[in-house]
């Protein structure tokens, strides 16, 4: 019969043979001990008691959140501790061993798996000794790298915050079999154990409560769970550093290609640049974040991205036609439109105050456009000599031009042969003077037309300049906006 010391019944065993007396006390107690022991059975002496299983969790490190993936890694510490009816002794009697120290797989250890585990092994506890004390009270703490599914929300990534669960259950014994609870306290709540968590260069860890909760699967007992709810926030350095910046970056380079001279043909290679840089870091984005559903909202980071790379896609289009207008060949191609003209000419310039060409201030506010009064390629200047039509006589020209723009002349008629010569030089000498006003004429008008294509360039890209900053400033204000973390920092 068993002895009792202490409230707790003592097995007695056979003192050990003399065969054994060269072997310490501890070696021939786990030599009885586990003499005709079975792992596999549940530790109690009567088949309907149940087995009580402590169960706390020290988490010691995020090693890895992968958002791509929706994985967690972590490291933890778990603690089992529970009573084992078979493996109780009394000291006195053994040397005054009060406790032992075995490996785990010698003893019965309960099935308490994760069940949102991922890792290949899928338990992947380390399997440490177990120490049991005389009065069969088995502790159990492995150490383990546990990768666990969660669900994430990347809406305001990368300033989000994620709670990721652990949820932990046996995997074959029911509630009838064996009942699981959390030990460790925090402000009595039930929580995991943050006192040894190494921090977080991304990661700060808000809370890890703990619940139990016992799920019915349609059998005859409901089975216990223990969920830990991670509580994670992302720290805001590494989103403004590595997002935020580089895209603000990027859109106040795609502003400066309007501040370059429309001529410089280094326009478009920093649009290009620019365009480029913003595909890389869209594809950096697309490689931390997973793909989410039609109904998901999408990411704020995503989104100010799309707002700017429609901005830096605008930049380049529009400086190809800031170019176009800059190095328009007037001779050859059609000349500025009424439309374009008023546009470009007058009320552009009157809403940015910039002074058309050959103008000394901008259009007043209000006014309308009027347009140029187109010249007749037949008229000629006052310069020009005034020939009588008579052919057969010439004129001793004396010209004079009255207030109605008629010629006068004072004429003196001479009647000779060598009148007719002289005739057809002065005509020869008129119509070359014709051409060579009309030639002088039709360049000063190109050179106009010129100028007026290189300042609606310049209003295009003032124009731009004005709206693209005020764009970039909108949109940042508004993601900024729609992040809560951000405003509430």
């Amino acid at each position: 019969m068993g002895a009792q010391q202490g409230g707790v019944d003592y097995v007695e065993m056979e003192p050990p043979p003399k065969s054994f007396e060269h072997r310490n006390a501890e070696t021939q107690l786990i030599d009885n001990l586990f003499s005709g022991y079975n792992p596999n059975a549940r530790p109690v002496k009567d088949f309907n008691q149940k087995v009580h299983l402590n169960f706390s969790i020290q988490l010691k490190q995020i090693l890895k959140m992968d958002l791509k993936e929706q994985q967690l890694t972590t490291a933890l510490w778990m603690n089992y501790a529970w009573f084992d009816d078979y493996l109780v002794w009394n000291p006195e009697e053994w040397g005054g061993v009060t406790d032992i120290r075995v490996e785990i797989d010698q003893v019965w250890k309960p099935d308490l798996l994760l069940y949102n585990s991922i890792s290949d092994s899928f338990d992947s506890n380390y399997p440490s000794k177990a120490v049991i004390d005389n009065k069969g009270k088995v502790l159990w703490i492995p150490p383990a790298i546990v990768q666990s599914a969660c669900s994430v929300d990347v809406q305001f990534f990368p300033f989000d915050e994620q709670k990721c669960d652990l949820s932990y259950g046996p995997w074959t014994h029911d509630f009838s079999r064996m009942d699981v609870h959390n030990t460790f306290m925090i402000d009595d709540r039930p929580s995991g154990d943050l006192t040894y968590l190494v921090p977080n260069g991304e990661w700060n860890v808000t809370s890890f409560w703990a619940t139990r909760e016992e799920v019915d699967f349609g059998l005859d007992n409901p089975y216990v769970f223990l969920t830990y709810k991670l509580h994670l926030k992302r720290y805001h350095k590494s989103g403004i550093m590595n997002y935020l910046l580089p895209c603000l970056t990027v859109s106040i380079l795609a502003i400066l290609v309007f501040i370059l001279p429309p001529d410089a043909g280094e326009k478009i290679g920093l649009a290009i640049t620019t365009l480029l840089t913003l595909v890389v870091f869209l594809q950096m984005l697309g490689d931390a974040t997973p793909a989410t559903p039609d109904g998901a909202p999408t990411p704020v980071i995503a989104s100010f991205f799309i707002y700017t790379l429609c901005m830096v896609t605008a930049s380049c289009v529009l400086s190809v036609i800031t170019l176009y207008f800059n190095h328009r060949n007037v001779g050859l191609q059609k000349p500025m439109g009424h439309w374009f003209r008023a546009i470009f000419l007058h009320y552009m310039p009157m809403i940015i105050r910039m002074a058309p060409p050959g103008e000394d201030r901008p259009p007043v506010f209000g006014s309308r456009y009027r347009a140029p009064r187109e010249k007749d390629a037949g008229d000629v200047s006052r310069d020009e000599i005034c020939v009588d039509s008579r052919a057969e006589e010439v004129k001793a020209l004396n010209n004079g031009w009255n207030d109605n723009g008629v010629c006068e002349n004072k004429r003196e008629y001479v009647s000779s042969p060598e009148a007719h010569a002289l005739l057809t030089i002065g005509r020869e000498m008129v119509t070359e003077l014709q051409k060579l006003t009309q030639k002088l004429t039709d360049d000063n008008e190109e050179a106009e037309q010129q100028d007026e294509w290189v300042f609606a360039s310049i209003i295009l890209d003032r124009c731009c300049l004005y709206l693209f900053s005020i764009y970039v400033i909108f949109v940042t204000i508004f993601t900024i906006g729609q992040v809560p973390q951000l405003l509430f920092h």
